[in-house]
């Protein structure tokens, strides 16, 4: 804690207020100075503390202090210069130091003729503006408060008293005497003491101490149990969900089953009764816990008629699917399902792939050429090309890093009628879907839109993948 030792103050030549709390932890402290005797600086000041308890200076917290004080400051700025310009003063600005006290840390600023140190018992350290640059200087250099007729320019001082240390504030005509000629804390306060009768001087100290009592701990509020409780609640729903609500009822199910099933039993059968319940719930939970997710299932999102025959297995974009027709080559929006583009070529078409953001065409007559998404040929090369087996459909694997809301790795088996959705460590069937025409051909799995792209007939259907985990 910083406590303020000591003090001396000359009304209405120069003024300290302060608010600190009673363990001295936190609060605010002020001294203002003006070298002139008027009537007047008493309600400037009064003004000044109205403000500071108006904008309760002592609730700042600290990570907003910076931030309030250039505002606070850049305000009142312009206030004390209305005030002050219709006074018949002849330095019509102010001398002031503001603090913010934080346990030992002080936010403070600084206006004209008061300046700072910190001192340690051993050396003094000069905090904020120099008193040996302001020696000889203008009113306007001075930066007095309330005295420029525009926006006041100052800095915001940031420290830290360590144990033992002293921080003194003092006015200009104090600071050579003291900052230059006292090092240790005990001579500089004999000096301070000796010229307490001095009209114009102001000083302060703040002494670091360590705190006599340990504050006492605070008691929650309503608002703080309320939070607490709400927050417990919602991470016992997130808990619930995370592990599935169907596994935690069906299991507390078959547990008051067995329980009832149990009491029915003559004394002599519970052990081995026990025992069978005990392997059975066991199996259903390991059977629940190492399925790839909680609940897998296909379905068609849509379908749509197509004026051409499909002669490839559709491959895939981000935004677009590319299906080929004979010569044609047709792109469609996923989202629209609307034809975007088309491309007619010399040759047919014997199969098409995309990879690194390029759908690769490869043509009949050995040449191979690379489009852009939009459409556009990026190059055109002669390459021996492939021949598809557009009949032939092939099983294939989902993974975790294919689909993020997987928990292990799934199957996809197409047939001629079906799609089934295999479970490859169990040979389970978590899913499958049914057609009534036959599956010309099967694309790969989109992990970005989660679905499938199959040609059936003379028409393309999106089939899902719905994940619930």
């Amino acid at each position: 804690m910083l406590a303020l030792e000591h003090s001396n103050l000359v009304p209405p030549y120069s003024l300290i207020e302060s608010r600190l709390s009673q363990d001295g932890r936190f609060g605010w402290i002020m001294a203002i100075r003006h070298p002139e005797k008027d009537d007047v600086l008493e309600e400037i000041t009064a003004e000044i503390i109205l403000a500071l308890r108006a904008a309760e200076a002592h609730e700042i917290n600290r990570m907003e202090a910076e931030k309030w004080l250039k505002e606070f400051f850049a305000d009142l700025h312009w206030k004390l210069h209305a005030s002050l310009r219709k006074t018949d003063l002849n330095e019509k600005g102010l001398s002031l130091f503001f603090a913010l006290i934080y346990d030992h840390e002080i936010f403070y600023v600084q206006f004209g003729r008061i300046f700072c140190a910190i001192s340690d018992g051993k050396k003094l350290s000069i905090s904020g503006a120099d008193h040996r640059k302001y020696r000889m200087q203008t009113f306007e250099k001075l930066n007095l408060l309330g005295f420029a007729p525009y926006d006041i320019r100052f800095r915001i001082h940031r420290e830290f008293i360590e144990k033992d240390q002293r921080f003194i504030a003092l006015s200009a005509n104090l600071a050579p005497k003291v900052f230059d000629t006292y090092k240790d804390p005990d001579g500089m306060q004999f000096f301070l003491d000796s010229n307490k009768s001095g009209e114009d001087g102001v000083w302060l100290t703040l002494t670091s101490r360590p705190m006599a009592n340990k504050p006492k701990r605070k008691r929650l509020t309503r608002l703080q149990i309320s939070t607490i409780i709400i927050l417990s609640l919602t991470l016992l729903a997130t808990l619930y969900m995370l592990f599935g609500n169907r596994v935690i009822e069906q299991f507390w199910h078959k547990t008051r089953l067995n329980v009832q099933h149990t009491k029915s039993m003559r004394l002599e059968q519970i052990p081995n009764s026990l025992a069978e319940d005990t392997q059975n719930i066991l199996k259903y939970i390991n059977r629940i816990v190492n399925q790839p997710a909680r609940e897998i299932e296909l379905g068609v999102t849509w379908s749509a008629t197509l004026p051409y025959t499909i002669t490839s297995t559709p491959v895939f974009s981000r935004d677009n699917i590319f299906l080929s027709a004979g010569e044609h080559l047709l792109a469609f929006d996923k989202k629209t399902r609307e034809l975007r583009w088309k491309k007619s070529f010399e040759s047919h078409i014997n199969a098409i792939s995309f990879s690194d953001a390029v759908l690769i065409v490869y043509l009949e007559n050995d040449e191979a050429i690379g489009i852009r998404d939009d459409g556009s040929v990026i190059w055109e090369h002669e390459l021996p090309c492939p021949q598809e087996d557009l009949g032939r459909l092939k099983p294939s694997r989902i993974s975790p890093e294919d689909d993020p809301r997987l928990m292990r790795s799934i199957s996809v088996v197409p047939s001629l009628s079906h799609i089934t959705i295999l479970d490859p460590a169990r040979g389970e069937n978590l899913s499958s879907v049914s057609f009534t025409n036959e599956i010309i051909s099967l694309s790969a799995y989109d992990n970005y839109a989660y679905c499938f792209y199959a040609v059936v007939d003379d028409g393309i259907l999106c089939i899902n993948l719905k994940i619930d985990n």
